[in-house]
């Protein structure tokens, strides 16, 4: 069964939100247009929406999946106290969560990012289907 645009776009903007909030809660850096919903999604063809809706939701349930379960071997109060205290660096789930969260960027920042998450080729795809209405 196809999702619509809104269902897509809706669940996108959800997940982007999460993982933005634990990429800037871990501190973990990544260009703000990286992992972002532009403004004219709306204006999209769905077929353009569809690969990053299903890399999104992929990227949900593997990469941010393994950070969240990482981060639920301990308390939260633990992990601010490892970041705030320092010298913990070297523990067991420090470890597992500096990979995980590195596996999660290079994900993220990577080349093969679907187009929608890349500034100009949505501006390429708008520009298209503006021709093709004026048309």
């Amino acid at each position: 069964m196809a999702h619509s645009k809104a269902h897509m776009l809706d669940t996108m903007n959800v997940l982007v939100v999460e993982i933005l909030a634990l990429l800037e809660n871990e501190d973990v850096k990544i260009k703000p247009d990286q992992l972002c919903i532009p403004d004219s999604a709306a204006q999209l063809r769905a077929d353009f929406i569809r690969p990053a809706y299903h890399w999104l939701v992929t990227l949900e349930h593997e990469e941010f999946a393994a950070v969240r379960s990482i981060k639920k071997l301990l308390p939260e109060e633990i992990w601010v106290k490892y970041r705030t205290w320092g010298g913990f660096e070297d523990h067991r789930e420090c470890v597992m969560l500096r990979e995980a969260l590195a596996n999660l960027r290079q994900k993220i920042v990577g080349r093969d990012r679907p187009d929608f998450f890349k500034k100009t080729l949505v501006a390429k795809s708008l520009k298209r289907a503006e021709k093709k209405n004026t048309a």
